[in-house]
């Protein structure tokens, strides 16, 4: 889809247009995490869950025009019956030939087991997760590179889509070492509206969220003004530098190691200062499970965080920009930015919280923080794929997104990967570490 084409569409329609994998990713990932969530008040939202897919791959080949490909793929009979047959046979095979080995080494037969409703039905649906790997995101990489390529790439996303069953109760990752784990610690979110509201609290009533609002708000004044303050003090050669279009002037300052910064110094102590305290190990004494614990710091600092340190300032520079430069700010990429960079303190904030799992000093969780900040960038100048693939690069990829200009699809992957690691690895850190 060209260009022209895609300005001729909505705002929201030309950026998916635009970006169709990242988007597709974005929406597949979002819709069937946050139903997953919701698995504890209804096996209904898990059922909707394996639908994900599949709406990220109509909402994207609705907004680039190639809804018509994808009826085509998910009908098209391409082979003979037979051949389906043997692809739906192979499992049924293995899974015979395993068993008769089993038996002829000496062991019981296996038995066949009890099959649920429940689990015929979820059989069924699975064609809610294949119509969007296969019939999208297969093809759509296969069009960037090798088959072998875009399969491993495929295989890859789907595992981490399903990380969130892998770490349900009784389920793949959560059931490792569970001899370990406390009994009443079995419900991943127990008591998690409790520890949200003690959470925000205490960004409330502290100086933090205040402190941050102030330095972001000073930072993006500042870097608003730039070119008009250069004009103003005569510095003929400094303003001509720099443009007086207020949607350049309001996205200047917003490089992302300012705010990866504040991020890492706002957020370190937030598991380690509790600890010192003693509140951390009394708070897991009432019912209230690790996951909860960690899941609560990290959504309430999030948040604030987005408020006070992006969305806040952003919008005071975009009143502030149409003042001085005479025009509103296009606010079409401006808040295409604002959106996808709340994806960088995301990470830092997850960064800082994993950490804390396991690095009991908050320097010690400060200085790896920063090493990750700081690394992927010396190692970038030698090999630039670092950068692509650097989820601290999710910034400036934010920035090239929103101006419509080349922007890699490996960083947001990246970013994903990164974020999953960090989930999981958190996750099982803290639920079995004496506090």
């Amino acid at each position: 889809m060209t260009a022209t084409a895609r300005r001729s569409m909505g705002p929201i329609r030309g950026a998916i247009a635009g970006h169709p994998i990242a988007s597709y990713l974005l929406i597949a990932f979002g819709a069937s995490w946050a139903l997953t969530g919701l698995l504890s008040v209804s096996l209904l939202f898990g059922l909707l869950a394996l639908f994900g897919p599949t709406v990220a791959a109509l909402v994207v080949s609705w907004a680039d025009g190639s809804t018509g490909e994808l009826r085509q793929r998910i009908t098209d009979w391409r082979f003979s019956p037979r051949l389906y047959l043997v692809g739906l046979g192979v499992p049924f095979a293995v899974t015979a030939v395993a068993a008769a080995v089993w038996v002829l080494a000496g062991h019981a037969a296996p038995g066949i087991g009890s099959i649920s409703a429940i689990e015929v039905l979820i059989f069924v649906l699975v064609i809610g997760e294949e119509i969007g790997w296969r019939g999208f995101l297969m093809p759509r990489l296969r069009g960037r590179m090798s088959l072998p390529a875009a399969g491993l790439a495929t295989g890859i996303v789907w595992s981490l889509w399903h990380l969130p069953i892998y770490l349900q109760p009784g389920q793949g990752l959560a059931a490792f070492g569970s001899a370990s784990v406390q009994p009443g610690r079995r419900r991943p979110l127990l008591g998690v509206g409790t520890v949200v509201r003690k959470e925000l609290t205490e960004w409330l009533r502290g100086p933090k969220a205040l402190i941050i609002l102030g330095v972001s708000v000073l930072g993006a004044v500042f870097m608003t003004l730039i070119p008009f303050i250069a004009e103003a003090t005569k510095d003929a050669e400094a303003a001509g530098l720099l443009s007086h279009d207020s949607t350049a002037n309001v996205l200047l300052g917003w490089t992302g190691q300012t705010v990866a910064l504040i991020a890492v110094l706002a957020t370190m102590a937030l598991l380690s200062a509790e600890r010192d305290r003693g509140t951390l190990a009394w708070s897991l004494t009432n019912p209230v499970s690790p996951a909860s614990i960690i899941a609560a710091k990290y959504l309430v600092a999030t948040v604030v965080f987005a408020v006070t340190a992006v969305i806040l300032p952003m919008a005071l520079s975009i009143g502030l920009a149409t003042v001085v430069y005479g025009g509103l700010p296009d606010l079409r990429i401006v808040g295409t930015f604002a959106v996808l960079f709340l994806a960088l303190p995301a990470f830092y904030i997850a960064l800082t919280v994993a950490l804390g799992t396991a690095v009991k000093s908050t320097v010690g969780v400060a200085g790896i923080a920063f090493g990750v900040m700081f690394i992927p960038q010396l190692l970038g100048g030698l090999l630039p794929i670092v950068n692509e693939l650097s989820p601290t690069s999710v910034g400036g990829w934010a920035m090239l997104v929103a101006k419509g200009q080349p922007a890699s699809m490996l960083t947001p992957i990246g970013w994903l990967i990164s974020m999953a690691v960090l989930i999981v690895g958190a996750k099982l850190v803290f639920d079995r570490q004496e506090l």
